[in-house]
């Protein structure tokens, strides 16, 4: 825990705190709070259902959701490990939302579950970077905005590419035999 803790303030201080860089981290880190990123999601699904794209954002809400749930309701109660802003007595948190434990980070989880889901749907490279940006974003901004270790980030990171994957390679399977009679493929 002790790398954990040098690796925290080597990227807690990678940038300096001012305030564009402060409204842009919480903006990016806002952005995947899972509660506003579901929303979207089920509904260009509801309004795409008759399309491809529509189901894959089905595959990103149902790996976001069981990820998310996962991370804060059994792994985060199993590890309790407190957040650097609980650890280090000069450090404040620069995200008031951020309660409870910090391993693993559920917005790690959310943001790379997405990416994974959306990057494997498609062969343009330039939404894969786009999506690969965002979730490094993310999960760099739990860092900078003190709320999160590097280990936290890392595992939430990986549990999401699994989830991601796993949603992508088995979910089509399930919801194509059940819907095809319903002429949806």
């Amino acid at each position: 825990m002790l790398l954990d803790q040098i690796l925290f303030w080597g990227f807690y201080n990678g940038l300096p705190h001012l305030p564009v860089f402060n409204v842009f981290f919480t903006a990016i880190s806002s952005s995947a709070y899972p509660s506003l990123i579901w929303l979207p999601l089920v509904i260009g699904f509801l309004l795409y259902h008759h399309r491809k794209r529509g189901w894959i954002l089905l595959e990103a809400v149902f790996a976001m959701g069981i990820g998310v749930v996962f991370s804060e309701f059994i792994l985060k109660e199993i590890f309790a490990r407190p957040r650097p802003f609980e650890v280090f007595s000069n450090l404040s948190s620069m995200d008031p939302t951020a309660t409870g434990f910090s391993f693993p980070s559920s917005h790690a989880v959310a943001a790379l579950s997405l990416a994974t889901v959306i990057a494997l749907s498609t062969k343009n490279i330039k939404i894969q970077a786009l999506m690969t940006s965002y979730a490094i974003l993310v999960c760099y901004s739990r860092i900078y905005l003190g709320v999160h270790f590097p280990l936290d980030v890392v595992a939430g990171a990986l549990l999401g590419v699994l989830l991601g994957w796993l949603s992508s390679q088995f979910l089509p399977h399930f919801y194509k035999s059940l819907f095809r009679k319903a002429g949806y493929f």
